[in-house]
């Protein structure tokens, strides 16, 4: 009996300014690791230093290649394999086959967005029902559509399915970026990829916090507005928190404190990682009240979080210890504020996912990542979104 074909991935990479020739060079190198199967899912990842040469590339690769599925964007730097390309000129070509996998790629403007009103309306635009239960990988531009409205469309339309990815970078106003939509650049919308039967995706997501002080229950609030914590103000509880927190506690908080949501209301006790990080924008010295960067629902659990190297560093392995060492491919999607912006050694978050599981990685430095948390897909910041690909077999 002949065995089933097994799925394979690949990462190849110019890592210098393009030219007439990377193109071939990326499609040459995946087409030998791969041994000249075909392709059928590819993303191609370029630094901001590509410009307008992104758009030649992307053709190039898709005629050469002839992949039945390739998005990509550009972004602050590049992840292959171990090591990440901040700032530098760097493109990456992730390219995969998987035998009897289905997938499709996608792209959605902020008209499509107006127009699918429904979830029926993006079931017909992509293709797929929610019985297919797809999983799923965007690549996003933040100046032409809203990633919040986006995810809230998915999770009507496919609840409970997994979505990785994140936001284009690097630019500085609006069709500035590039997203790739097969051959296509187009300087707006979202790319995406449809994956369905045949192929997994298993996602780990690391915000790089750690919680301090103790768990509040949200007494009173409303909008984006926390009122009481227990019955007292947040700024009550902030200053006992202060007042009792250890120095390196203190001087963590000085450079910034963060708010945790519990996401799973069931726990007897609650810790590192339980928790969906958001921003702290405005404590009201006159009324106690706290602003935050969320809606706030009253009966919710929350901690104050900090977030420093060393809480990221160990964070990220934990997730990882329960990562796929069986995945033939890995995406990272890290935030731009990661890097050596954030650890004193460069190639973090690249050679942790590298070591947890060996197969071929590509990523992209982020202006926000996309990921679940429990069973729900969110927008996150300085957090490193890692989706591991896995075919059925395995």
């Amino acid at each position: 009996m002949t065995p089933p074909a097994t799925g394979r991935c690949c990462v190849s990479l110019s890592a210098r300014p393009p030219g007439p020739g990377t193109a071939r060079q990326l499609v040459e190198q995946a087409r030998e690791a791969l041994h000249g199967k075909p392709v059928d899912l590819a993303l191609l990842l370029a630094s901001t230093h590509a410009g307008r040469a992104v758009e030649r590339i992307a053709l190039q690769v898709h005629e050469l290649l002839q992949p039945r599925a390739l998005i990509g964007a550009t972004g602050e730097g590049v992840i292959s394999d171990g090591l990440e390309y901040e700032n530098e000129p760097a493109v990456a070509l992730w390219a995969a086959h998987l035998p009897g996998a289905s997938a499709r790629s996608f792209h959605l403007s902020h008209e499509d967005l107006e127009r699918l009103d429904s979830p029926s309306g993006l079931h017909e635009h992509l293709g797929l029902d929610a019985g297919a239960r797809p999983s799923f990988v965007l690549l996003a531009d933040p100046f032409s559509v809203d990633p919040l409205d986006v995810l809230q469309r998915f999770a009507d339309a496919y609840p409970g399915r997994p979505v990785v990815g994140g936001m284009a970078s690097g630019a500085s106003g609006p069709r500035q970026n590039a997203i790739v939509f097969d051959g296509q650049t187009l300087r707006h919308g979202l790319a995406g990829l449809a994956l369905g039967a045949g192929v997994q995706l298993q996602c780990v997501v690391s915000q790089g916090c750690r919680p301090i002080g103790q768990p509040w229950i949200i007494t009173e609030g409303h909008c984006n507005v926390v009122q009481r914590l227990g019955g007292q103000t947040p700024l009550r509880v902030l200053r006992d928190l202060i007042e009792s927190g250890s120095d390196e506690e203190r001087d963590l908080m000085r450079r910034g404190l963060l708010i945790g949501f519990a996401f799973n209301e069931q726990r007897a006790s609650f810790g590192r990682g339980d928790f969906l990080i958001r921003n702290l924008v405005r404590l009201d010295p006159d009324t106690g009240e706290l602003e935050i960067n969320d809606y706030v629902r009253v009966g919710v659990t929350v901690q104050f979080h900090v977030r420093d190297a060393r809480s990221a560093q160990e964070e990220l392995d934990e997730m990882l210890a329960g990562a796929p060492r069986d995945a033939v491919g890995s995406l990272l999607f890290s935030c731009n504020g990661r890097g050596t912006r954030l650890f004193d050694q460069p190639h973090h978050d690249a050679q942790a996912v590298t070591r947890a599981c060996p197969a071929p990685l590509a990523g992209l430095f982020c202006a926000g990542e996309i990921g679940p948390i429990g069973d729900r897909n969110f927008l996150h910041g300085h957090t490193a979104s890692i989706g591991f690909i896995r075919t059925a077999s395995a």
